[in-house]
């Protein structure tokens, strides 16, 4: 894989913001981006037992909390309990408070991010994170 490539697993219910978060890692530099929609589905990708997933492992997760399925910190806590997958940085992008993010950063959340209520400024909110995490260095692909 080339390892200037960025990938990003969108794990977002509602397709406003689902759409928004896509356009935005699409933008250049692109990352290359898959979404779903509930905490099981999310998981499924992870552990390779979907078609979609086998190309790529995230090097990154966008991750709501409140899902349909399995809460996004459901599903924090089995990627880092997860051997492989534990390594992969976990932004929880919802709304919550402080409680919401206290638990986030017990269970290994690399940031909690307080999506704004204004709906004009997640773009910019999601480009902010993207731009951020451009400049990380990713663990080697598993």
């Amino acid at each position: 894989m080339n390892r200037e490539e960025r990938h990003v697993l969108i794990v977002e219910d509602e397709p406003v913001l689902a759409e928004i978060a896509l356009r935005v890692f699409h933008e250049p530099p692109a990352w290359q981006a898959f979404r779903v929609m509930d905490g099981e589905a999310a998981l499924r990708f992870l552990y390779k037992e979907t078609g979609d997933s086998a190309a790529w492992d995230p090097d990154l997760i966008l991750l709501n909390n409140f899902l349909p399925k399995r809460t996004g910190l459901a599903v924090l806590e089995k990627i880092k309990t997860h051997t492989e997958l534990r390594v992969i940085p976990v932004v929880i992008w919802a709304i919550g408070d402080e409680e919401e993010a206290l638990q986030a950063y017990g269970l290994g959340a690399a940031a909690f991010i307080r999506k704004p209520p204004d709906f004009t400024k997640l773009a910019d909110q999601v480009r902010q994170i993207k731009r951020f995490w451009e400049g990380a260095l990713f663990p080697v692909a598993r």
